[in-house]
């Protein structure tokens, strides 16, 4: 007789997450988690604020907006995007 999984080994849906977290929008836009958060400061992202929890979302929109909008630009522009503080321009050495 075969054995069934258990729900903890059943397959995930291949559904795509509407809010995202740090770690997947670095990964996504190849930066660092720390680059994130520089962005948010500076408003570059806008995250959403999980009530309660010290935790921060991005909605995928934002975060492909954000990627569409640098595809669309020349390398010497994204470069220049992206040192938009001395902290910034500090990473990317």
């Amino acid at each position: 007789m075969p054995r069934r999984r258990s729900d903890a080994q059943a397959p995930r849906p291949a559904v795509e997450p509407f809010m995202l977290r740090v770690r997947d929008v670095a990964a996504f836009l190849g930066v660092s988690e720390r680059q994130i958060f520089i962005w948010v400061r500076e408003g570059i992202l806008n995250p959403v604020r999980i009530p309660g929890l010290r935790a921060v979302r991005f909605t995928r929109e934002a975060v492909e907006r954000l990627a569409r909008k640098w595809a669309g630009e020349s390398e010497t522009t994204i470069q220049l995007t992206r040192q938009l503080t001395p902290e910034t321009a500090t990473l990317l050495r």
